[in-house]
């Protein structure tokens, strides 16, 4: 098994209503210890990430969606 840890980040910053107005819920995901300290609500990240957005809907289900990522193709 891999020792690698994720960092996940709740963003406000991606929070948002959706047409519904269903709250949606920002987050950013981190790879590395270093980065996940350095990290900054509401800017984008200079390292990989990945950010995403999940809704919580009226009927109780909750959607996620990618928003966006950032260099991932880094070496």
């Amino acid at each position: 098994m891999s020792d690698n840890r994720l960092f996940l980040f709740y963003d406000p910053s991606f929070d948002e209503m959706d047409a519904e107005g269903c709250p949606g819920f920002g987050y950013v995901l981190l790879f590395s210890e270093q980065d996940a300290e350095q990290f900054a609500p509401g800017e984008n990240p200079s390292c990989a990430a990945v950010s995403m957005l999940f809704t919580d809907h009226a009927d109780g289900s909750i959607s996620g969606d990618l928003l966006g990522w950032a260099h991932l193709d880094d070496p």
